[in-house]
């Protein structure tokens, strides 16, 4: 009865490994594809934000266009001024002058503030180009190991297939299903061990005769809550 139990533990064993190795196959496909979301979204923020100094540079150029023309209408202005014959021409003059200035004014005021904006983003696009490119590196490191790993993966879930088929040719059929029908009403959990006087299936806890009787070893004992198969954790001793 003893090596029955040493098989149901270590079949247990290995079918939880299987169940990890499967869950792992599973997740790391969603991580990696995680990992491309997270690069493109890292990318697209450093798009947005290099628009942002390319549109401020061509809005300030515009603006500086603007400003050479109002210039060169105020030259012009000043010099008909000293052309024009009467009064009510020269008062005219006078509010073109003016309106020019305060255009000229308004350009400069404009102009100070892009230049500012500019010196800001292009601070802003320098440091967010080199975490980029920081974070684009690591997050791919961690895209190889993982492609990497699930290289391995496949190799780990062959050998422990292989482990598992070896060692049901060595139980006994009615064990084997006994296992196999726990199994699948449990999770795939269906061999436990009895941890500091309970169940680690469903926690429950176990009268200390019970336990006593167990650790014989003399046959398969089974929790009365959960129906789970009970091994002796000898850690406990």
């Amino acid at each position: 009865m003893i090596e029955e139990l040493k098989q149901l533990f270590c079949l247990q064993k290995i079918d939880d490994t299987l169940f990890d190795i499967e869950k792992l196959k599973k997740e790391i496909p969603e991580k990696s594809v995680h990992i491309d979301a997270e690069i493109r979204k890292r990318e697209k923020d450093f798009l947005n934000i290099e628009k942002e100094l390319n549109d401020t540079i061509k809005k300030r150029r515009r603006l500086e266009g603007n400003l050479d023309t109002e210039n060169e209408k105020l030259k012009r202005y000043q010099k008909q001024l000293f052309e024009v014959k009467t009064n009510k021409e020269y008062t005219a003059m006078l509010s073109e002058i003016e309106n020019a200035k305060a255009k000229i004014s308004e350009l400069e005021e404009e102009i100070l503030i892009l230049f500012d904006k500019t010196d800001h983003l292009v601070k802003e696009v320098e440091v967010l180009r080199k975490k980029l490119e920081d974070e684009k590196q690591k997050l791919l490191k961690e895209k190889e190991f993982l492609s990497e790993k699930m290289k391995s993966l496949a190799q780990d879930l062959l050998i422990k297939k292989d482990e598992r088929t070896r060692l049901i040719v060595g139980m006994k059929p009615e064990l084997l299903k006994n296992y196999e029908r726990i199994r699948k009403g449990r999770n795939g959990s269906a061999v436990v061990q009895i941890k500091k006087g309970f169940c680690s299936g469903c926690f429950t806890s176990l009268p200390a005769q019970f336990i006593h009787d167990l650790k014989k070893r003399d046959k398969i004992y089974t929790c009365e809550q959960c129906g789970r198969i009970l091994v002796w954790d000898e850690r406990n001793e």
